[in-house]
């Protein structure tokens, strides 16, 4: 195996292994939330659906998708000249999710308003349907969620998977955990602007993670104080 799968396997696992961790320990929490790394492929997604957690993964703008269930089969053969097909193919070719989103009508997406932000509601376009994911080699096509959101400022387009139903679930709720990344990527850039995170030199793992846990302290705290210190908005 290359050392780059190596390392996607690798990392795959750990994140597996991390979420296990946190059950055993009796952490709550509603959602497995990840990006195009951890969506990328089948494997993390069915290691949540074992554990029975419900998940929204980023994708690439490269992820195959299915719109409707494909039928698997060995095609027939069609010559006498070389060996008869043995390998199983979709009955439809896969379509990328970037050209999916391209060929979608405006009546098609649905603006959900997120939440409060500086400069005003954030509001999003969203387009939420079932799609089906097969990687040649598996036994039937996986049903999953494609969750597509549009910014109205600049028409960014975010693309996500997701396991729960698309027709129980309300937008609303994909609206909001696709947009819950932004806080994860504004905690990371805060722990290195504000507390040092970045800032380490270090020999050995348990030296970084003495490191890592004492940055997550000092941004919990200061957290705490700025929830407790903000100032209520006057009418």
């Amino acid at each position: 195996m290359p050392a780059d799968q190596r390392t996607f396997k690798t990392k795959l696992e750990l994140a597996r292994e991390m979420v296990q961790a946190d059950l055993d320990a009796g952490v709550e929490f509603d959602w497995v939330g990840g990006d195009g790394f951890y969506g990328h492929g089948l494997e993390f997604g069915q290691a949540l659906d074992e554990m029975g957690l419900s998940f929204l993964l980023d994708v690439h703008c490269d992820q195959p998708i299915d719109p409707f269930e494909p039928q698997l089969g060995v095609p027939e053969r069609t010559s006498t000249r070389g060996a008869a097909p043995t390998k199983r193919r979709a009955d439809v070719e896969a379509l990328r999710v970037d050209a999916y989103a391209q060929q979608l009508l405006p009546c098609q997406w649905q603006t959900v308003t997120v939440r409060d932000g500086t400069k005003g509601p954030l509001k999003l376009a969203m387009h939420v349907r079932r799609v089906w994911l097969w990687d040649g080699e598996a036994e039937t096509p996986t049903q999953r969620t494609l969750v597509i959101s549009r910014r109205l400022t600049d028409n960014k387009l975010k693309y996500a998977l997701s396991n729960d139903d698309a027709i129980t679930t309300p937008i609303e709720r994909f609206a909001y955990r696709q947009a819950q990344r932004y806080w994860v990527e504004r905690a990371f850039q805060e722990a290195k602007s504000e507390l040092g995170m970045s800032d380490y030199q270090v020999r050995k793992w348990i030296a970084w993670h003495h490191h890592m846990a004492l940055v997550m302290l000092s941004l919990s705290f200061l957290v705490k104080e700025r929830i407790q210190k903000k100032r209520p908005t006057r009418c």
